[in-house]
């Protein structure tokens, strides 16, 4: 039961909307951003243990998208056209003994740097959330998954 209810709600936030907040962004808006993904692991008990192929499919995404994806985080300023694809998963253990499902959230967003009023502000141009929950496993295979539907959301 716990599983429908799960799925139920993972479908329902699937359709809740796009990824992109600007329904009209279009691909050749987005061709001059340079990428860098950023993976912000706050999951425990082994909840979470793909960080690398989570990083590599989604750079590899973003490069097939015809995206700039840059290895260098440094922060910088609006006239630059740098965005940050974070990837950040909560999770933990329901049960003391790590033995139990695994519960959290996976959180993916797409962020940079704008002026307003010639004053720095961070503008997140898309962003999804998810309740995550497994029976024994660990949440590797449902974050890849949540990847995917983000990319498949992305203006063609």
């Amino acid at each position: 039961m716990r599983a429908i209810l799960t799925a139920l709600l993972l479908t329902i936030a699937t359709q809740a909307g796009a990824f992109f907040h600007d329904k009209d962004l279009t691909r050749d808006s987005l061709s001059s951003f340079r990428i860098y993904v950023t993976i912000n692991d706050y999951a425990q008990g082994g909840c979470w243990t793909n960080l690398r192929e989570a990083r590599q499919y989604a750079e590899e995404k973003l490069r097939s998208s015809g995206f700039d994806v840059v290895q260098d985080g440094e922060t910088s300023g609006a006239d630059v056209k740098k965005y940050f694809f974070r990837i950040n998963v909560n999770g933990q253990r329901v049960f003391a003994n790590q033995q139990g499902p695994c519960v959290g959230n996976v959180e993916i967003s797409m962020s940079g740097w704008t002026r307003v009023n010639k004053i720095l502000h961070i503008a997140t141009i898309g962003e999804m959330s998810w309740s995550l929950s497994t029976r024994k496993d660990n949440m590797n295979r449902l974050v890849l998954q949540r990847l995917s539907q983000v990319f498949l959301m992305f203006p063609n």
